[in-house]
């Protein structure tokens, strides 16, 4: 897999995490802004930001991947979402079927916290 295919999967992953969230808590969440944190910081805001941010951490070369990321809806506001980011440690692999059988890397959650309905 090329540096832009994974840029694409990247940016297309972030939009499955978004709807995944949606339809699991009931509530449109924004796709407009994305913010990826981790828990004590932003990372990087934005689309283009989060979307380079995350292939700089994750591709190594096109057989080089990092194989899990957790990419968790953690809560959002009018226009952002912000997305809690954990890198499995890994080593980088070819592109694979993720341990939940789909495909690339990522994994796509929901936090605790929107389940609840406590949070967005």
């Amino acid at each position: 897999m090329t540096k832009d295919e994974f840029y694409t999967l990247t940016k297309g992953s972030i939009q499955e995490a978004i709807d995944k969230a949606s339809i699991i808590i009931g509530k449109t969440v924004p796709n407009e802004t994305v913010s990826i944190v981790s828990s004590t910081s932003v990372l990087a805001n934005g689309w283009e930001e989060s979307c380079s941010f995350l292939v700089s951490q994750m591709y190594f070369g096109e057989d080089k991947i990092k194989p899990c990321a957790d990419l968790i809806v953690y809560e959002f506001d009018d226009n952002t979402t912000f997305i809690k980011l954990f890198i499995a440690s890994y080593e980088p692999a070819p592109f694979d079927l993720n341990w939940s059988n789909g495909v690339g890397p990522y994994i796509k959650g929901v936090s605790q916290k929107l389940l609840s309905g406590k949070g967005g």
